[in-house]
């Protein structure tokens, strides 16, 4: 091992006042190393840096060593998949040879899904001595996991830039629906930098410096590069099922800015079918096979609820059956009516999209 990371670890056995440090001379305590390990996935103190578990210190920092044989470092590796610690934490077991002798190091990364439970039970650092968390302590660590998990639409896309996307239409078509003429004019007058304003609504990623999955959505030059899936397919089958032959097959291609207005001409023209029928002699009446203030919110409905992590990203194509005496949403299964149209956008998974949705309507 490099001399310049013995000296590393010497630094940090050296620390006694750390909380990132725990030292014992024990090679058969695996509930010690267990809890020590949950404790340093926990992070309570926030430090987002890894926590050292040593075996063959001292407490005083003085290196006793220990007979570091592979079963050893098999046994203290197999804590993280035991079953005891859940969820499993990130962590890696080494072997270091020191001049006093040789030791083990476990490095226990900080968890981005925290609480982390050894056996049930919660356990952190407060200081250098370890203890079980109580009920504010539990409270924080929930709080850093609802901060961590984010829905695919507010996370990063960190192969695009802000080049990737077409800024004319976050600013000549989205801004203006989205805010008053008042605000735009104080906002014109502040000439502030469009990465704010993009990061105002969810959709630029200051910390990554790049754009969220939303707005390529709704923005991207070029969206099919980034997410493959993103298409709305809307397939017409003769009879009342998957099984009848293509009657009609339509996709739409590109960012929902652009692809959106088609749609929505598109409902409006094919698939209301609408037509005159008469009523009388001398009247007329128009009607429709399937009202557009309905078809409208079902077909908008569908790009917010669906998931497109990367694993799925091909399968996400929405697809509408019509049939000859109902129309039915192949994703939801449900039929249209104007029950489930009413506060289609309320409750959405996707809180990015179904905001610029409001904005469009």
């Amino acid at each position: 091992m490099d001399e310049s990371i013995k000296d590393e670890i010497r630094a940090l056995l050296n620390d006694l006042e750390s909380d990132r440090i725990e030292r014992t001379i024990s090679t058969t305590n695996t509930d010690k190393f267990g809890q020590a390990i949950c404790a340093f996935a926990n992070d309570l103190p926030n430090h987002q840096m890894p926590g050292f578990l040593f075996l063959g210190v001292l407490d005083n920092g003085e290196i006793q060593g220990v007979d570091a044989t592979d079963e050893l470092l098999k046994n203290v590796a197999a804590i993280r998949t035991d079953g005891n610690i859940q969820p499993q934490p990130m962590m890696t077991v080494e072997k270091v040879e020191m001049e006093e002798g040789d030791i083990v190091m476990v490095k226990v990364e900080p968890s981005q899904f925290p609480p982390v439970r050894y056996k049930g039970r919660i356990w952190i650092r407060t200081g250098p001595r370890r203890g079980v968390a109580n009920e504010n302590d539990e409270h924080i660590l929930m709080e850093k996991r609802r901060a961590n998990v984010k829905s695919f639409d507010s996370s990063p896309c960190l192969n695009a830039t802000i080049d990737d996307l077409d800024l004319r239409l976050f600013k000549h078509y989205f801004l203006p629906k989205a805010m008053s003429d008042e605000e735009l004019e104080a906002e014109n007058k502040a000439n502030s930098d469009v990465r704010y304003q993009l990061g105002a609504f969810g959709f630029f990623d200051i910390l990554h410096n790049c754009p969220t999955n939303a707005a390529m959505l709704f923005f991207a030059k070029n969206l099919r590069r980034f997410i493959p899936g993103a298409y709305v397919q809307y397939v017409r089958f003769a009879g009342k099922d998957r099984s009848g032959d293509i009657l009609t097959e339509h996709e739409f291609k590109g960012n929902l800015c652009t692809a959106l207005p088609e749609l929505d001409t598109f409902i409006k023209t094919t698939i209301a079918n609408r037509r005159p029928i008469p009523v009388s002699a001398l009247r007329e009446e128009s009607v429709v096979d399937y009202p557009d203030w309905a078809t409208r919110p079902e077909c908008e409905r569908l790009p917010q609820y669906r998931g497109r992590q990367r694993k799925t990203v091909k399968k996400t194509v929405k697809k509408t059956v019509t049939k000859r005496d109902t129309k039915r949403d192949k994703n939801k299964g449900s039929c249209v009516s104007i029950e489930n149209c009413r506060g289609c956008f309320r409750g959405v998974k996707n809180q990015s999209e179904s905001e610029v949705f409001l904005a469009y309507r």
